[in-house]
């Protein structure tokens, strides 16, 4: 059973079951919004389509029940809730060919078996490798990675491989994370934790290959130790790339390559089925071992039975689904975005949802468990980051136009420091003025100080600037702020939110003219 209340222009959706799974819990804390989030959502209703047409099983049309005053009622089966698009590579050998001699393009292929076990054997072990960890790998030749060359890798302990710079962060392993960041290989980019074997992850160099092995490395669990996975990368001097599975069943992970940096042109396939075309950016599939509810398939019930006449639908739900994933406490999707000046491209896929045009945004935010029954309390997951259920709900409302726009790099082009958490979000080392889209206000105490900088409130409003790029001040009314570059000690645009975070640096200061991309 589905509950809705209408409030104007925003409707909300309780999803209702008869039971309360228990859940494993992993990382926990994150918003899962991210430039992908749309993309991700209708390749997961893709692939439950798919699964439920092998099983020989048709959508029923939504069951119509009477309103109960101002809550309207619908059915929550015929699809709304499916498993996620589950691992089926295991045992396979997925390849990625360059097209041309800069590997600016690429295709796939599957092939049966492929694991070199003997590679993986002769491997030298990452010693001490950790949970959240890297290590910096040389390689004995120039290797071709979308239109780049590299010398040396990173050997990132959650299932990839990254160029110009590790990865050891802690948050959820998604698609929005692997298109954000640097350039990726991603054999299965899953949260695995290294610090339970010995030497499990194993690098084998050799003149005509590079072989990256993780070898019954488990998945992070909290106590016990997680399902072990075994695989391995291969990367060779003309730029071809494999992925050999040995032994893998994800509870969650991405597999596929990326340029990173948000390279428009994402694919997501399904490689054991899909045929593969010549791709020029981002190729991956998204596994899940869990249930999902599939927001298409909720928007496209909804609408069969009420009336279009809604900017946003916003999804709870009663059986402690998480939002996309664990470690996800709740995330939007961009429907429809005809505006500009705001880092987010135009484009509407509101008819893929069942609107004919009015709908702009989805919002999931995930189990109803999760939050306390006073709006106005922190919410468990975001203690830390002084969120409650009212402004997780005013975060995720503002991602149709917040946080993607920022100041240019001279030195980086594709960098946009202004951003953070999947450069969905305002960096840990931008004075926000307390947005609730993260940042914080940041105390300059003074070049005399030491430390300089002070992190001080977090979490209060739409400030200024988010205003100016909604569209509702102009921006001769948006006070200049500040970015502190070259942090010390060094921490990372994409942490969250905190206060009482003392640090030094190099202020740059930013006015409202300067901020739209």
């Amino acid at each position: 059973m589905s509950t809705i209340r209408r409030y104007g222009p925003v409707t909300l959706l309780l999803l209702a079951g008869l039971t309360t799974p228990a859940w494993p819990r992993h990382d926990s804390g994150s918003c899962g919004s991210s430039r992908e989030t749309l993309n991700e959502s209708l390749f997961r209703h893709r692939q439950i389509l798919r699964a439920r047409s092998m099983r020989a099983l048709k959508a029923a049309p939504a069951t119509a029940a009477p309103d109960a005053g101002s809550i309207a009622i619908i059915q929550d089966s015929d699809g709304v809730v499916e498993r996620q698009n589950q691992f089926n590579l295991d045992g396979a050998t997925l390849t990625f060919t360059p097209v041309n001699a800069t590997a600016t393009q690429y295709r796939y292929g599957v092939a049966q078996q492929g694991y070199d076990a003997a590679a993986a054997a002769a491997g030298a072990p990452l010693i001490a490798l950790d949970d959240d960890d890297s290590r910096l790998v040389t390689l004995p030749f120039a290797f071709p990675f979308f239109g780049a060359s590299y010398r040396q890798v990173y050997v990132n302990s959650d299932g990839n491989l990254t160029f110009t710079v590790g990865d050891s962060a802690s948050t959820p392993r998604s698609l929005g994370r692997m298109t954000a960041g640097p350039p990726r290989i991603s054999p299965l980019f899953d949260d695995l934790n290294p610090a339970q074997t010995a030497g499990g992850v194993r690098v084998l160099v050799e003149g005509a290959r590079a072989v990256v092995s993780w070898v019954k490395v488990p998945e992070y669990a909290i106590s016990g130790t997680g399902t072990l996975q075994t695989f391995q990368a291969r990367l060779y001097p003309d730029g071809h790339i494999d992925f050999a599975y040995a032994d893998v069943n994800p509870a969650s992970a991405v597999a596929g390559i990326a340029p990173g940096a948000l390279q428009p042109g994402t694919t997501l396939v399904d490689f054991l089925t899909d045929a593969s075309a010549v791709y020029t950016a981002t190729i991956a599939e998204v596994f899940g071992n869990s249930l999902t509810i599939d927001v298409v398939t909720v928007a496209q019930q909804f609408y069969q039975t009420h009336e279009d006449a809604y900017d946003y639908l916003v999804i709870y739900n009663n059986m402690g689904i998480p939002a996309l994933g664990e470690g996800t406490v709740a995330y939007e999707e961009t429907v429809r975005s005809s505006g500009a000046g705001y880092g987010v491209p135009q484009g509407d896929a509101s008819q893929q949802f069942g609107s004919a045009g009015r709908l702009q945004s989805v919002l999931n935010l995930g189990p109803l468990s999760q939050y306390p029954v006073d709006p106005n309390a922190l919410v468990p997951a975001r203690a830390a980051q002084a969120d409650t259920p009212l402004t997780i709900l005013t975060h995720e409302a503002g991602h149709l136009f917040l946080a993607f726009a920022s100041i240019k790099n001279a030195a980086d082009p594709t960098a946009l420091p202004m951003l953070g958490f999947q450069l969905a979000h305002w960096s840990f080392l931008f004075d926000s003025e307390a947005s609730v889209m993260e940042g914080e206000r940041i105390a300059d105490l003074g070049g005399s100080a030491a430390p300089e900088f002070l992190t001080t409130d977090i979490t209060q409003a739409y400030a200024p600037l988010d205003q100016y790029l909604m569209g509702f001040r102009d921006a001769s009314e948006v006070p200049d702020v500040f970015l502190v570059n070259n942090p010390s000690p060094n921490f990372a645009a994409a942490q969250h939110q905190y206060s009482g975070i003392a640090f030094n640096g190099t202020r740059q200061n930013i006015a409202a003219e300067h901020r739209r991309e």
